[in-house]
């Protein structure tokens, strides 16, 4: 992979991100018990959650009512599902869906919806459709997201999204991370560019400032990494090694030279730069070894100045 395929490939995955975070405004989520007995006009697609926290209210008997244009029909379907499994064969805490502006319209579920296991996909014979959510007084689950979009069937029109089940949805809603066709054909296509291109343009400023501050704190990160590695490299040598052992002292000895010991290049000792020095001082000319500090055995005859061999 090339350094401008890693470069792309980086500022579209920080796209996604923040994509991921805000595309979420672009459809408008209610909750209960806040909407409790409510009625919505919905134009493309709305959601409804159980709760704001992790898990539902006990106690809770409400309903909530989504009303679409009159040429269209509603499709609800559950992006999550927990509740409290039944007890002694009944649901406790469940929903149901009617068929209609209330609760004595035709309810479109069998039987109440409870336990843990997501139901399927649900389609109003009308522009209305209404969720009624009943809860006991004990015991609570994490609840449900409930998802409606408005749809219809036959030749989608101009600008909006034929969907695999031969269901139109506004063009607008595909690729925004839900399912609004109830067979996933508007999210299944999609890309990381996609995503970018369709929702780039009002989400740019958001964007722009994730990605410098990714690639900002990145590049701090390397920056610190490097400086404490060499910060530390003498100090690594030294407790990898023996000291007393006079073969790491050796000028050929590969170990790692710094400018804060040595003046040269890259690491490779300038000798030139070394003075003379003293009887218990490291080095020995004879033979051009580098001895540890403060041996004593070093004769005067030993010591002498280097001098540059270049």
């Amino acid at each position: 992979m090339t350094l401008e395929g890693s470069s792309r490939g980086m500022l579209t995955l920080c796209g996604v991100l923040v994509l991921a975070a805000g595309i979420a405004t672009s459809v408008s989520v209610d909750y209960f018990p806040a909407k409790c007995n409510s009625s919505v006009i919905v134009d493309t697609s709305s959601q409804l959650e159980s709760s704001v926290g992790l898990h539902y209210a006990s106690d809770v008997s409400c309903t909530y009512t989504v009303t679409v244009a009159a040429n269209k029909r509603v499709l609800a379907k559950f992006q999550r599902f927990d509740f409290e499994k039944e007890h002694n064969g009944s649901c406790v805490d469940y929903i149901n869906l009617f068929d209609g502006s209330d609760v004595h319209q035709t309810k479109l579920n069998a039987k109440p919806l409870c336990g843990t296991i997501l139901p399927g996909s649900t389609i109003s014979s009308r522009n209305t459709i209404t969720a009624s959510f009943v809860t006991d007084s004990s015991g609570t689950a994490r609840g449900f997201a409930l998802l409606f979009t408005a749809i219809y069937n036959g030749t989608c029109a101009s600008g909006d999204f034929s969907c695999n089940n031969s269901l139109c949805i506004a063009n607008d809603l595909q690729c925004n991370g839900l399912d609004q066709c109830g067979d996933n054909s508007d999210e299944a296509a999609c890309t990381a560019e996609d995503l970018l291109l369709r929702y780039g343009k009002d989400h740019a400023p958001l964007i722009a400032g994730v990605v410098l501050g990714v690639l900002a704190v990145t590049v701090i990160g390397v920056l610190v990494a490097m400086y404490i590695y060499k910060r530390n490299k003498w100090r690594r040598f030294l407790s990898d090694n023996d000291a007393e052992d006079e073969s790491i002292w050796e000028i050929e000895s590969a170990y790692p030279v710094t400018q804060k010991y040595f003046k040269g290049n890259r690491g490779r000792p300038n000798y030139n730069t070394l003075q003379e020095y003293p009887e218990t001082d490291h080095v020995t000319a004879e033979t051009n070894d580098i001895s540890p500090r403060g041996t004593s055995d070093v004769s005067d005859a030993s010591t002498s100045k280097l001098t540059s061999t270049a």
